[in-house]
């Protein structure tokens, strides 16, 4: 693959950071492939990141990774599977109306960067129909093959 390695360098510096700080990013790749090759490439470095799937039906995506996740201190939290969620999901509204409303849970839970996956359709649809979501981003690392 070849990718923007600045990038990943920037996302992997953002992992090998303090993983005491809540940050909350977006990863943006269309290429499931090369995002699994990066996720594996980054669990290698840092072993403490725990990755969180979404089941498709998911309601509450906040109340699903705090279910999911461990107690023990992360190097980063990695959320994939919020494409499939949209895209199946049958109360989409509900769904991306939790997103704007959980916020400051994510930072009152969370004390590692949280770092969502999505294809780019994804991150238009959180842009224009969960703006408060997207604005409480720290940051956007977009990657593409």
């Amino acid at each position: 693959y070849r990718y923007q390695v600045a990038e990943v360098e920037a996302l992997r510096g953002l992992v090998g950071q303090n993983p005491q700080q809540f940050s909350l990013n977006l990863v943006i790749c269309d290429d499931i492939s090369l995002r699994n090759l990066i996720v594996e490439q980054l669990r290698a470095a840092h072993p403490d990141i725990e990755v969180t799937a979404l089941w498709p039906y998911e309601r509450d995506v906040f109340e699903h990774v705090h279910a999911a996740s461990s107690r023990a201190p992360k190097d980063a939290l990695f959320i994939a599977g919020l494409d499939d969620a949209l895209s199946a999901n049958i109360d989409r509204a509900a769904l991306l109306s939790g997103l704007n409303l959980s916020t400051e849970r994510w930072k009152a839970w969370f004390a590692c960067p949280v770092i969502f996956w999505l294809d780019r359709h994804t991150a238009d649809i959180l842009r224009t129909h969960a703006p408060n979501f997207w604005e409480f981003q720290d940051g956007i690392y977009h990657i593409d093959a």
